[in-house]
């Protein structure tokens, strides 16, 4: 995205995505404590789902 986005965009997408980078960190932390815990994998998936989702909205939108 090399598109200049007007600071106030640029703050809601960051808004958009906060809680789901937050829910990654702490997965991550979980993970290193039990690498096979299937919840938590398909937990992480979806969220790098959700998060492809919204960028590629987003650079939809924004063309």
């Amino acid at each position: 995205m090399n598109k200049k986005i007007h600071p106030v965009a640029l703050s809601r997408l960051e808004s958009l995505r906060a809680p789901w980078k937050a829910r990654l960190q702490e997965i991550k932390k979980l993970l290193e404590e039990d690498p096979r815990d299937f919840q938590l994998i398909i937990e992480l998936e979806s969220i790098r789902q959700a998060l492809f989702e919204i960028q590629r909205d987003w650079e939809g939108g924004a063309a």
